[in-house]
């Protein structure tokens, strides 16, 4: 189905019920992987559109390696199209009781930044959002000492992005990225003893907000992840259940990174489902 560009990086799909968007049309948020792209994440679509969502696809760019101010217009504007789209439409997701909900799906550490930056447009705005539960593919990384051996192949993929192996485009982009990683590593080091934010401390932010804190979510994840390791999800996993969130987890042994529905699309769309259902009823 067609999505319809709102602002950079955001697209909307409108529901196929033949009534159309009414007051009370659900709300599904995909927020994308870093250097995702709309026909990438419209593959994950097919999990929501016979339940009627109203479909929001948003990219994210590779510059969330230096995103992290929220006070940068850039941070506290970037979900305006979005909001001001349910707004016009008079969706009733601006209430905690209202009759339509929202999920959002996020992918990655670039789909957790996101996440951040959605929590700084409704806090800037002081809005209330009708969140029912939060889903994380292959997301989050974490913000100890640990990130660090994850940063260089975080930067490679985020830099070489849809480029063919073999192609001048892939090298040239793979010797670019070597060289950004040999600066940015030993400065997220720096940045860790000194105790400054980085990437990964927005992506608590937003997770660990008193907006998100207590939302069930559910944790999809891998074993062979060299971007996102099992060990950083299952450290988010361990502190969610130790502040009483409800948590679902489901784990791939074999896939790659945000490859869990390629790998298994029959489990991927039955967590999901379960999910939704569960958090939604």
């Amino acid at each position: 189905m067609e999505a319809v560009r709102l602002s950079r990086g955001i697209y909307v799909e409108y529901p196929s019920a033949p009534e159309g968007i009414q007051s009370s049309t659900n709300v599904l948020i995909f927020n994308g992987w870093t250097s995702s792209k709309l026909k990438y994440l419209q593959k994950y679509a097919p999990l929501y559109r016979e339940k009627n969502y109203l479909i929001f696809y948003v990219e994210s760019p590779s510059q969330v390696f230096w995103s992290t101010d929220p006070k940068e217009k850039t941070n506290l504007h970037h979900f305006d199209s979005a909001i001001r789209f349910l707004k016009d439409n008079a969706i009733d997701v601006f209430s905690k009781s209202g009759r339509a909900h929202v999920i959002i799906h996020n992918f990655s550490n670039g789909g957790v930044n996101q996440l951040w930056k959605l929590y700084l447009n409704l806090e800037e705005n002081s809005l209330d959002f009708n969140v029912k539960g939060l889903i994380f593919d292959s997301a989050p990384g974490y913000s100890g000492s640990n990130n660090l051996s994850t940063l260089h192949p975080f930067i490679r993929a985020a830099m070489i992005g849809p480029s063919k192996s073999g192609t001048w485009d892939y090298w040239y982009r793979d010797v670019a990225a070597y060289i950004t990683a040999s600066i940015v590593v030993p400065m997220y080091a720096m940045f860790n003893i000194l105790g400054i934010r980085n990437l990964f401390h927005s992506n608590e932010d937003a997770m660990y907000s008193p907006r998100f804190a207590k939302l069930p979510r559910l944790f999809m994840y891998t074993r062979v992840d060299l971007l996102v390791t099992s060990k950083d999800v299952e450290i988010h996993i361990k502190k969610c259940k130790d502040m009483g969130v409800d948590v679902d987890v489901e784990v791939w042994q074999d896939a790659a990174h945000v490859k869990l529905l390629v790998s298994d699309t029959e489990k991927y769309s039955k967590c999901v489902d379960q999910f939704v259902k569960k958090v939604t009823s």
